[in-house]
């Protein structure tokens, strides 16, 4: 194995290509792995789009991955938000380049469960005082099953993005965190090694 846990094509892969997003298609069965993959290969097309776009507005609306920033790399994150700012009016392709450059940086490793926890956490403050007493205790246990490893991030996020919907908050909705990549690519199976907390 690579050192950085890959086989050794995909250790090779990005040793010549460390932007790229690679990952060993075995280690993909295990929960934790599967949903940080595709976040990061849906953030960096996300991103090729706002370099062929071409505008500073499409690089603020990238940056709606900012729960998602906050659960990975609270440091990175704030990084990312001074380069969106770009206090020093720098032109665009200067802003976009630094981006470029942080942003796998910031997401090079699956985050710690308590890190997705707060982050839940956090979000649940715009909702919880919509939120009945019956449904609170249910997403208490599902928060619960979260933390034990039963249950995968998307059981948990799936109740705080209806609950954004039905409560129209607009803070929420406009956050990938919610559905950082496509649905259909969500799965329950699970290696097992996947509910290993770390």
């Amino acid at each position: 194995m690579h050192a950085y846990g890959r086989g050794s094509f995909a250790g090779a892969v990005h040793e010549r290509l460390p932007h790229v997003t690679v990952e060993e298609e075995r280690r993909l069965r295990n929960y934790r792995i599967r949903e940080h993959f595709p976040t990061r290969v849906f953030a960096s097309a996300r991103l090729r789009s706002v370099g062929t776009g071409g505008t500073m507005r499409a690089l603020v609306e990238l940056h709606t991955y900012k729960l998602v920033l906050m659960a990975y790399h609270q440091t990175a994150m704030r990084e990312l938000g001074r380069i969106v700012a770009n206090p020093g009016s720098d032109p665009f392709p200067v802003v976009l380049a630094a981006y470029r450059n942080a942003l796998p940086r910031a997401l090079a490793r699956a985050p710690r469960y308590t890190s997705m926890i707060n982050v839940i956490e956090h979000a649940w403050g715009y909702v919880s005082d919509e939120v009945g007493a019956s449904e609170t205790r249910f997403y208490r246990a599902q928060l619960e099953r979260y933390r034990a490893g039963r249950v995968p991030l998307s059981a948990v996020t799936a109740l705080l993005w209806s609950w954004a919907l039905g409560f129209e908050r607009p803070h929420l909705l406009g956050q990938a965190f919610f559905l950082p990549y496509p649905e259909a690519l969500m799965s329950g199976s699970d290696s097992g090694k996947g509910r290993r907390r770390r």
